[in-house]
């Protein structure tokens, strides 16, 4: 697997590599975001997992349905940001 030359492997953020490329890089504003994005991330996946179709008051109340809404939620909370 390729890595930077700090040796972060390229598919991941090396800190490092974005300080050299910009001096007034704000590490703990990056660090902030992305927690934020864990506990939303966090907190959908919570609501997916408890999710029962049987509980649902719109209408919907087959398993196929259940599954569609599931990997619709997945996909949504995946391409926000």
């Amino acid at each position: 697997m390729e890595s930077c030359k700090h040796g972060t492997p390229k598919m991941r953020f090396c800190f490092q590599c974005e300080r050299e490329k910009d001096p007034e890089f704000d590490t703990g504003a990056v660090i902030k975001k992305l927690r934020a994005r864990v506990h939303e991330l966090e907190r959908e996946l919570k609501n997916i997992a408890e999710a029962n179709y049987r509980d649902w008051e719109d209408g919907m109340n087959r398993p196929s349905d259940f599954v569609a809404w599931a990997k619709n939620r997945a996909r949504h909370i995946l391409n926000v940001k």
